[in-house]
């Protein structure tokens, strides 16, 4: 008897996004499975951070659903996205640069918390319990990604090199221990060592459960992380397989590889 087929984590149906007469998305669906990761990729302006923020609550659809773990989430606030379990990191990095290392983390974490403006004032044990819990959690959580980045957790973040300052903006991603990480970008503006060093981590991450949807722009390091790929142009999919499948998809040649080609 064979196995039921397991529903997907995340599910697009038909998703559109237009701005005035622009259509970003166009009619977009595909799926994210629960302990793959997925990437999406395409030529500049194909749309690919647009689908995000539209996962993310940023963006409302125009039209079309989004689904997660069952249950629609198309048009939700990015804090209610949160709270369902979606993490995301951004291709241009949003960290508080005059706040510590360790605050930046806690901000992540902040959606787990259920302290209100009486318990703040007030400080009852059972916040003062949530907060020692979450500095602890925030402590783990950067000595698992990087020991280095725990001895700096005072540092401002303003102050940390550019790839520690990407491996922070994933450790905030990460403390709300997310069901689905969405990863914009990761390795911009990273040199060869640095992208490599940060996609190991990517690959623990995977290995200790976690379900990740992947924009890069590194083919190499697409080809070589990810399980399945989704390729968007002007905005809809053109494709969608496996690495190898995708590598060798004529509308993906013309419309990415071959165009990244005749760039160089």
């Amino acid at each position: 008897m064979a196995e039921p087929v397991q529903p997907p984590m995340l599910e697009t149906r038909d998703l559109s996004r237009r701005f005035g007469g622009l259509t970003a998305v166009g009619g977009l669906n595909f799926e994210v499975r629960l302990g793959e990761i997925l990437s999406l990729i395409g030529p500049n302006g194909a749309g690919k951070t647009t689908v995000f923020n539209l996962i993310s609550g940023i963006y409302p659809p125009t039209s079309g659903e989004i689904l997660f773990q069952g249950q629609s989430i198309g048009g939700l606030k990015p804090d209610r996205v949160r709270r369902r379990g979606i993490s995301r990191t951004f291709q241009t990095l949003r960290l508080f640069d005059n706040m510590s290392v360790l605050e930046n983390v806690l901000v992540g974490y902040h959606s787990r918390l259920r302290s209100n403006l009486i318990g703040d004032m007030i400080k009852p044990p059972w916040v003062t319990r949530a907060e020692h819990e979450a500095v602890e959690r925030a402590r783990s959580t950067l000595e698992a990604l990087s020991p280095r980045l725990l001895s700096r957790q005072e540092f401002r973040a303003g102050d940390l090199a550019y790839a520690d300052r990407r491996l922070l903006e994933l450790a905030r991603a990460l403390v709300s221990e997310p069901s689905l990480l969405m990863l914009d970008e990761p390795t911009a503006g990273m040199n060869p060592t640095e992208a490599a060093e940060f996609m190991q981590r990517i690959n623990r991450i995977h290995a200790d459960g976690y379900t990740i949807l992947l924009i890069e722009h590194n083919l190499g390091v697409v080809m070589g992380v990810s399980h399945r790929i989704v390729v968007l142009d002007y905005g809809e999919k053109i494709a969608e397989g496996t690495p190898e499948e995708v590598r060798q998809d004529e509308r993906v040649i013309e419309a990415y590889l071959g165009r990244k080609a005749t760039a160089t």
